[in-house]
């Protein structure tokens, strides 16, 4: 569901590049304000980090990298457009809950939105809470695990790497599993 790791990430560039870009448009997709900004892969540490990875990203693109800053505790869901992330905390802390209910397969893929759900599946759906991890160092998780972001600290901001769909969760824990090595 999810796996932390050591890592020398370059947290002060990062946020200095988050600073910078701060005025940028904003996308809001649920608890999240994600930084548009094309430039995004043309920084040092962000580069470092897709070459860091370069088995599971290939080459670098701003599809995949974002900046964000938590406004509020999300639902439980799985995200439609990636099969997770791996998060690098820049500001504060937050956690990740992982429930064990069945997601609904669509064309081969778990998909789920809780708000959606009658308020007896929604118990149900809460009541299966089996996992928790608190980010606040490098942290990946399984996107297609029925997850929720609360949020812990006022401010919270992170950069991520989204993991393609094409990309199983072996794969991910396989080069983090090589970071050590």
């Amino acid at each position: 569901m999810f796996k932390q790791f050591d890592l020398d990430y370059k947290k002060e560039a990062l946020l200095k590049i988050y600073e910078k870009h701060s005025d940028a448009p904003v996308l809001t997709r649920n608890e999240f304000h994600f930084l548009e900004f094309q430039e995004i892969i043309s920084y040092a540490p962000v580069i470092e980090l897709f070459e860091t990875f370069g088995d599971i990203f290939g080459a670098t693109h701003p599809n995949t990298a974002s900046f964000a800053r938590m406004v509020k505790n999300g639902g439980p869901h799985i995200p439609h457009g990636h099969n997770g992330m791996i998060i690098f905390p820049i500001i504060g802390k937050f956690n990740i809950n992982f429930y064990s209910y069945t997601a609904p397969v669509t064309n081969g893929r778990p998909t789920f939105v809780g708000s959606s759900l009658e308020p007896t599946k929604h118990s149900e759906l809460m009541s299966s809470k089996v996992s928790s991890v608190v980010v606040d160092k490098p942290t990946a998780y399984n996107g297609l695990v029925i997850h929720n972001h609360e949020k812990t600290d006022e401010d919270t901001v992170f950069f991520a790497l989204k993991v393609p769909q094409h990309i199983e969760w072996e794969s991910v824990l396989e080069a983090i599993d090589r970071l050590g090595k």
